[in-house]
């Protein structure tokens, strides 16, 4: 299963401001923003090709090659101006992380309500473990467990991109995810170790928008911009996963709620 990890890294990049000139507008200046803050804005982090990476000759001959790809999200929240910034010493290998972290989707990062322009840089490794064909047995049938146990049972985490990629579970674990079947707050009990599991920053809105407090009412409407405004931040690794956990603050006439939250937890 792959292992390449994304490293925490905040680095001002060459190539991140605009053009100067009095025949073209300026480019917003940009600010450069560690990993783990870009990260809690992703949408999509495809993982770079592993049938691929395991053809290139370095990875064949049993060699661990590593690169950094620098990178900044614009106000659309697409990467942009992406570059090798270290070479793995692999022209190909460069190439294909490289179109990779072009796929890469974000949630636009805004200042002052204005949308504003970050750069960061992610670091890969690859090796030939981290690449290897997934064996032949299968191993022995799965024992069945009900929905409670499957709901904080310990699962396989493979994930493209450290604490920041999805992490893909089998089917019954994810419809027996913490937090599915509630529809009120304090139906729910979350905690860095037991976040409310959701695949995406859309569907973590969705059902903050969703449950409602004891009386019925849903404190923040259908508005799942207000939904993301109750965000604090992110709390560090945390769930079964490791994943960033955000943490949101949730008002409600009974008290006020902290909602812990995994957007990385997806289905099949």
């Amino acid at each position: 299963m792959p292992r390449h990890r994304l490293i925490v890294l905040a680095l001002a990049l060459a190539g991140c401001r605009g053009q100067r000139g009095a025949e073209l507008p300026a480019e917003p200046a940009a600010e450069a923003v560690p990993f783990n803050t870009v990260a809690t804005h992703a949408l999509e982090i495809p993982e770079p090709p592993r049938a691929e990476i395991r053809q290139q000759p370095a990875i064949q001959r049993g060699e661990r090659l590593s690169l950094a790809v620098a990178f900044c999200v614009d106000g659309q929240g697409r990467a942009v101006r992406v570059t090798v910034s270290r070479s793995s010493g692999d022209a190909a290998l460069d190439g294909l992380v490289r179109q990779t972290v072009e796929r890469w989707k974000f949630e636009p990062f805004v200042f002052n309500g204005a949308p504003r322009v970050v750069c960061s840089e992610a670091p890969f490794e690859f090796g030939p473990d981290d690449v290897a064909p997934i064996a032949a047995d299968p191993g022995p049938e799965p024992v069945e467990a009900s929905p409670a146990e499957l709901a904080h049972a310990p699962i396989e985490c493979a994930r493209p991109a450290g604490q920041f990629g999805p992490v893909e579970v089998r089917e019954e674990v994810y419809d027996a995810r913490n937090g599915a079947g509630a529809r009120k707050f304090s139906e729910i009990t979350t905690s860095q170790e037991h976040p409310l599991e959701e695949c995406g920053l859309d569907q973590v809105l969705a059902r903050l928008v969703t449950l409602t407090c004891d009386d019925g009412t849903r404190p923040f409407g259908d508005n799942t911009g207000a939904a993301h405004s109750s965000r604090r931040g992110n709390t560090g690794s945390g769930g079964r996963c490791g994943s960033i956990i955000d943490l949101y603050d949730v008002p409600c006439p009974e008290g006020a709620y902290n909602v812990y939250a995994d957007m990385y937890f997806c289905g099949p």
